[in-house]
């Protein structure tokens, strides 16, 4: 064969179409690599696989090597019903603290908060309220007005 029917032959396949049905299967191929790409599977397959590779000792069932190395953590049954069984204590303590929060703001709501403040402060024997003479500045004065309290 001389290189005219080579060439001859070159273009014919360069310009053959594939068919409506192939350019589908193209298409998918190439969206679904894309997908893999965003996804970050590919990433994952290649760095499990490239473990796999450097493993000194290479695992009976490589399936399962990839699967424990790509999946997410597995946890028992029993672990799953214990971590269950807390979610729903702590379910239950959030409505009980809700519930008691409710209440709490029910009962504020219903009394005068500022005739409480002033109750408490007329009534408070720690802390009555200084007259300019009684006003002490360090604790050293502070520390001297008891001591003479107590000795009268």
């Amino acid at each position: 064969m001389d290189t005219f029917q080579k060439d001859l032959i070159r273009q014919r396949i360069q310009h053959i179409t594939p068919s409506i049905h192939m350019q589908r299967r193209i298409r998918r191929k190439v969206e679904f690599k894309e997908y893999l790409l965003k996804t970050g599977v590919q990433f994952e397959l290649a760095k499990c696989l490239r473990m796999l590779y450097e493993e000194p000792i290479k695992p009976r069932d490589p399936i399962d090597y990839i699967g424990k190395h790509i999946g997410p953590p597995r946890i028992s049954g029993v672990e799953y019903r214990r971590l269950h069984e807390k979610l729903l204590m702590s379910l239950q303590r959030i409505k009980e603290l809700n519930e008691e929060l409710e209440w709490y703001k029910a009962g504020r709501s219903n009394s005068n908060i500022t005739e409480d403040s002033e109750n408490f402060i007329s009534t408070s024997i720690f802390c009555p309220s200084p007259s300019s003479e009684d006003v002490l500045t360090s604790p050293m004065q502070l520390s001297l007005s008891l001591f003479k309290k107590k000795k009268l």
